[in-house]
């Protein structure tokens, strides 16, 4: 109630009351009260972010959940740059697994080049032809596999329910560990988002 007393007046006079108050410019709807479905209006149809919502999906951009390795591999290079759709936790840790271990070898075969060329030079330092094929290997690796990691990365994000945008993370100080939590996190279909799949 607002006590504003007019002019003349000595008693205070009731405001009105919020609920006679809805609709209060020409044309406006109360949002409440219409029981309209969350992101109804917006391009996103009924259902999305309502819980136990599962969208049906294409194959293209579903998950697959309990991929095995070979499947995993095999879905990080078919969707080389694909940043719409889903992955789910075991596809992708097992082709992040598989990246690793490829990093690795190439990793122990360069020190073993490079151990074997030291030892095998009168002055015991590494061939130089040696050493530019090593970075040459590493490169060709990391630029061949940036973009699927990239992409899968942000697949992940959309499976467990965030945005893609959320992979910037790795640009600040201590992102990359909450960005692992966030791939950690089980899968959210009722989180899914029209835009993303």
């Amino acid at each position: 109630m607002s006590y504003a007393s007019s002019p003349g007046q000595g008693a205070p006079q009731p405001q009105q009351a919020y609920a006679q108050q809805a609709g209060a410019y020409p044309g406006q709807q109360n949002a409440y009260a219409t029981g309209s479905a969350y992101g109804a209006g917006y391009g996103y149809g009924a259902g999305y972010g309502q819980p136990g919502f599962s969208p049906t999906l294409s194959p293209e951009v579903a998950p697959l959940p309990g991929a095995d390795p070979i499947q995993a591999v095999r879905r990080f290079f078919q969707r080389y740059a694909q940043f719409r759709g889903y992955a789910s936790r075991s596809e992708f840790w097992w082709a992040l697994a598989a990246l690793l271990a490829a990093q690795l070898v190439v990793t122990l075969v360069v020190l073993g080049l490079t151990a074997g060329s030291a030892a095998a030079s009168s002055d015991g330092t590494p061939n130089a032809a040696v050493i530019a094929v090593s970075w040459f290997l590493y490169m060709v690796i990391g630029l061949g596999t940036i973009v699927p990691y990239i992409a899968s990365g942000v697949r992940r994000l959309h499976d467990g329910g965030f945005s893609g945008l959320f992979f910037l993370l790795v640009l600040v100080p201590g992102g990359s560990i909450a960005l692992i939590v966030l791939w950690c996190l089980p899968s959210r279909p009722e989180r899914y988002r029209p835009e993303w799949g």
